[in-house]
This record gives structure tokens, C-alpha cells and sequence, in this order.
């Protein structure tokens, strides 16, 4: 959720259900960081087969890994120049040396 047409803006990941029959959506996990950040476009969230959730706000520049819980694991922050960096995508990858599936 980009979060453009909230007030305050505010990006964050979310996770529903839904329910085809009833044509319903019910918000079962959301993260949202602390402190907010706001990035109109280029954001994104896999869910990594340890059971964590990966969340880049790209525009940003910041990345998060957090758990079911919404704990963040690992965090960096890309600079540019002393300024927040924008890069698309921000995407796992778990070698820097062999593919490995995340």
C-alpha cells in the first residue's frame, strides 16, 4: 500500500484475505516502519521462504526483513552522496557468489 491517498502519507505492506464468495478483503498482517516512510511508487514485498517478509520502500532507499511478528531482522539503508538512494528493484538474493533460491 502505497499509502498516497492516506493522511498522514504513509507506505506500508499488507497481507489479506480474501473471500471470493462474500467479495470481501479482511487485513490479516501489515508492517509499517518505524518511522513512517512515504513512497509514492517503487516499492516492494516478498514474503522469503523462512517465513520473513522482505519490504524495500525503493524509492527510499531502505530495506527491511522483518518476521511474522513485524520485527525487523536486518535493515540497510542505501546512500547516495549523504542522501537517500532510489533503486528499482530492491530484491533478496541470499549469495552474492552462487544462485541461491530465497
Amino acid at each position: 500500500d502505497n499509502g498516497t491517498d492516506h493522511d498522514p502519507r504513509e507506505t506500508r505492506a499488507v497481507e489479506y484475505r480474501l473471500d471470493h464468495a462474500a467479495k470481501t478483503a479482511t487485513l490479516v498482517w501489515e508492517y509499517r516502519h518505524d518511522p513512517p516512510i512515504y513512497t509514492g511508487y517503487l516499492g516492494w514485498v516478498e514474503r522469503l521462504a523462512n517465513g520473513n517478509t522482505w519490504v524495500a520502500f525503493a524509492l527510499a532507499g531502505r530495506v527491511v526483513e522483518v518476521d511474522p511478528s513485524g520485527k525487523v531482522v536486518c535493515a540497510t539503508q542505501l546512500s547516495v552522496d549523504g542522501a537517500n538512494g532510489a533503486v528499482y528493484p530492491l530484491r533478496p538474493i541470499a549469495s552474492l557468489y552462487s544462485f541461491v533460491q530465497p
